[in-house]
This record gives structure tokens, C-alpha cells and sequence, in this order.
């Protein structure tokens, strides 16, 4: 839907579960918000559950400072309480809203916060490879290019032209957002994302081996680590992505040192 009185921009807004339903389940809907986007203060009659479920974004209880919410984080709302939610500037946002005490209906829409109210939220931190905070779409878009290089080389960074919502999501916001979180490092982060795609089986794996070469490890420890997947992904699929290892890493590899670049990906 477009910005509207309650929300200051475009939120995409599906039904998962409708008010009246047979097994009696509270109201359940996705919502996601384009960068930047909030909704009013508002009150939940029977009170609300937010489930993060992509992007970061903000949640304030009336009286209480706001809060970042990070994908797998839950904020609640209780019956009668006055909140307000929605992306930070450089993020899509998206979590599931639950309708607690079905029994119990009402909301009420009131103002929205202003523009330097928003403006002095706290930033979101980011990966120590970038600069934090940063409060800008276009900063977004800088710390995912930045991280695709460091993952794939000078491989050209793919958007695609007919579809640039699902490029941005699938670019900006995998490399942009959970690229550059905290906890993990870069290295730590490519080497488990190589291991989670070897046990799919996809094509990306081959691309991810070249990232982790990239990262710093050597072909033998990508080996061995696809190795030591093998107890919960099968023989099959452990031979499948040793081939895939030694295809997108032959012994005379140009540039065949860890850390080093390359133009092959996929």
C-alpha cells in the first residue's frame, strides 16, 4: 500500500491468518516497510506481538525509548499500550504482527513523530568492516558493494534491471545488512555460509567457495570443512561439493592464494 495518513510510506501488508478463522488463532499478517518508512503512534485494544522476521527497524512504546530490532528479535505491546514501529532509514523492515486477544478488538491511530524525532533515533550497528551508524540509503547500497567485493573479487556486482525490488533485497539486503552485523567476522561468516549451501546443494555454493578463498582460507581447509559436514549432509552430497571445490579451485588457479581476487562467481 502507498503512504497514507497512518504510515509515512510505501508497506506492503499481507494477511496471514483473517480475524475469523475456525481454529480461533489471533491475527496474523506480514508486513514489510521500504527504507525509511514508519506508522503512526497507535493503541492495540487487545495488545500486539512483532516478529522480525528481515531488515532492522524501530519499536517504541509510549514513555520508553526506542528500541532496534533485528531479524529474530520480538517486541511486544501490551493491551491498551501506545506504540509505534517501522524500517530504519538505510533498511527494508519486515516482521509478522499478531493480534493478541482476538476477543478483544479496537485500535486507535494518533500522530506521527517528526521528522527530527526520527532523525535522532539511534543508529543501528553494523559490522566493524564499515563505517556504524550510517543513515543514508545510499550508505546501504555502498556497504553491500563493498561487502560483495570482499566476498566474490571484482566480480561485477549483479542488479537486475527488471526487477530492482528483488535485487534489493537480495543484494542490499543480504550484503548490505547481515553482511556487515556483529559477532561474527567476515572470514567466520563466508565459511559458515559456504557450509550452509553445500548442504542445500545449490549452485551458489560454487560462488561461496570462491569467497571463502577469498576470505583467507586455503582450498584444504574449505575441503576440510565440507568434509566435516558430511555426518548430517550425506555422502552424496559431500563428494558433489568436493567437485564443485576442486572446479572452481584447480590446483594452477590463477591466482590461487587465499585472500587473493578473481573474475569467477556465480
Amino acid at each position: 500500500m502507498p503512504g497514507s495518513e497512518n504510515f509515512s510510506g510505501p508497506v506492503y501488508i499481507s494477511q496471514v491468518v483473517a480475524r475469523d478463522n475456525s481454529l480461533n488463532c489471533p491475527i496474523m499478517s506480514n508486513v514489510t516497510f521500504e527504507p525509511g518508512v514508519i506508522n503512526n503512534w497507535h493503541t492495540h485494544g487487545g495488545g500486539q506481538v512483532l516478529i522480525v522476521t528481515g531488515g532492522i527497524g524501530y519499536h517504541q512504546m509510549e514513555g520508553e525509548p526506542a528500541e532496534i530490532l533485528y531479524p529474530g528479535d520480538v517486541a511486544m505491546c501490551p493491551p491498551g499500550g501506545t506504540h509505534w514501529h517501522g524500517a530504519v532509514a538505510d533498511s527494508w523492515f519486515s516482521h509478522i504482527a499478531i493480534g493478541a486477544n482476538p476477543g478483544t478488538p479496537g485500535m486507535e491511530w494518533l500522530d506521527r513523530i517528526t521528522d527530527e524525532e526520527y532523525a535522532n533515533l539511534p543508529a543501528p550497528q553494523y559490522g566493524d568492516s564499515f563505517a556504524a551508524g550510517t543513515t543514508a540509503q545510499s550508505g546501504r547500497i555502498i556497504r553491500a558493494e563493498e561487502m560483495y567485493k570482499e566476498v566474490f573479487g571484482d566480480a561485477e556486482f549483479p542488479l537486475d534491471s527488471t526487477n530492482p525490488d528483488y535485487a534489493d533485497i537480495m543484494n542490499h539486503f543480504i550484503y548490505g545488512d547481515f553482511y556487515t552485523r556483529g559477532a561474527l567476522d567476515f572470514k567466520e561468516r563466508e565459511l559458515l555460509t559456504m557450509c550452509i549451501l553445500a548442504n542445500m546443494g545449490v549452485q551458489q555454493f560454487g560462488g561461496h567457495v570462491r569467497g571463502a578463498f577469498n576470505a583467507g582460507y586455503s582450498k584444504d581447509e574449505i575441503i576440510a570443512a565440507v568434509t566435516q559436514c558430511m555426518p548430517y549432509m550425506g555422502v552424496p552430497r559431500t563428494l558433489s561439493a568436493i567437485s564443485t571445490v576442486n572446479q572452481t579451485l584447480p590446483d594452477e588457479t590463477e591466482n590461487a592464494t587465499p585472500g587473493g581476487t578473481t573474475n569467477q562467481t556465480s
